[in-house]
């Protein structure tokens, strides 16, 4: 998903020490090894490379949700070494893609995991999953030529779920009937700011406002957009009538703020048309996401975002092929 994070750009951030003996060296080394899987996972989640970004991001996960920090850090190691044992590599895989589903893997199972043990034994075994995944799922879109995006990491929690069986892992399952009529004006807001949360899986509207700060931050050019997709999100939640929890708990807002972001990093081609699209599309994708959950008994958990990059490649790769179809056209005349 993009170049990872090296010992030298982060030693660019940290403060100025000279590297006098051996065992600053070996410390600097033990960083690079340890520490830069997560935070080259944490950038990339977002389609940049930033180091201010990721320590920072990094910094507010572990002050606010200890737990979820030490299982994303712990998964998104573990799925590189994994990674590197299975040659992912040799089938153009990078490590931080494999650290982003680490990442991902390691928020989900502390969100979900029934006790501390079960989180650390699956901590230790499901990146492997995650490695493998990673090949299978670059088999299966290559024809197409998508990115494995968090696609292995969503296999890897469908595989847990099934064998588990709910006793090693409880999700929360989507209650049926729970319309929101009114509501207040300080429910609106801390559910909005609880959405920015959500990206780690973690409900807290403080959490969330200090994400929504980073990102506005760091994405200064479209702070306003991103804010913007976020209301509309929830407001369109809210209005047509969505479950309770989804609209309380700002589920809507994940995919609509990710797709301003990777339209902004990854997409630049797209018109403003494309875009909006994308975000007027956004929370209608993540509830059928949470509707097809509730019937196939899975958890939808990312798939609306993921899909929804994936339409962004497939309508720049398809006005890409129609440019070159019309410019051999014209030069035929």
């Amino acid at each position: 998903m993009g170049q990872s994070l090296r010992i030298n750009d982060i030693s660019a951030v940290l403060p100025n020490t000279k590297v006098a003996s051996p065992v600053s060296r070996i410390a600097k080394q033990a960083f690079e090894v340890v520490a830069c899987p997560f935070l080259d996972g944490l950038s990339n989640t977002f389609f940049n490379n930033s180091k201010i970004f990721a320590i920072t991001l990094g910094i507010a996960l572990f002050a606010f949700s200890p737990k979820h920090a030490a299982a994303s850090f712990i998964c998104a190691f573990l799925a590189i070494q994994y990674g590197r044992l299975l040659k992912t590599d040799r089938a153009g895989i990078v490590d931080s893609s494999l650290a982003v589903n680490g990442i991902f893997l390691g928020l989900a199972l502390a969100a979900f995991s029934a006790s501390l043990t079960s989180l650390f034994a699956m901590c230790l075994i499901a990146p492997a999953l995650v490695s493998m995944f990673a090949l299978i799922s670059k088999r299966l879109l290559l024809p197409w030529n998508l990115p494995i995006l968090v696609l292995p990491y969503i296999f890897t929690v469908w595989v847990l779920w099934y064998v588990s069986a709910g006793s090693v892992i409880h999700w929360f399952r989507l209650p049926a009937g729970e319309v929101v009529e009114s509501v207040s004006f300080a429910a609106l807001t801390t559910a909005y700011f609880r959405g920015f949360s959500e990206i780690f899986f973690i409900e807290s509207e403080a959490l969330g406002i200090v994400v929504f700060a980073i990102l506005s931050v760091r994405f200064w050019k479209i702070a306003h957009e991103i804010a913007l997709a976020a209301l509309y999100s929830l407001l369109i939640g809210w209005l047509v009538g969505f479950e309770g929890w989804v609209v309380m708990s700002g589920l809507t807002i994940f995919p609509a703020v990710f797709a301003v972001i990777a339209c902004e990093a990854k997409f630049d081609k797209l018109d403003k048309s494309a875009k909006y699209l994308m975000v007027a599309c956004a929370p209608f994708m993540e509830m059928a996401a949470l509707r097809t959950g509730l019937f196939t008994g899975l958890p939808a958990i990312s798939l609306a975002y993921m899909l929804l990059v994936w339409g962004g490649i497939l309508i720049l790769s398809y006005r890409s092929q129609m440019e070159k179809t019309m410019w051999r056209a014209s030069s035929l005349k």
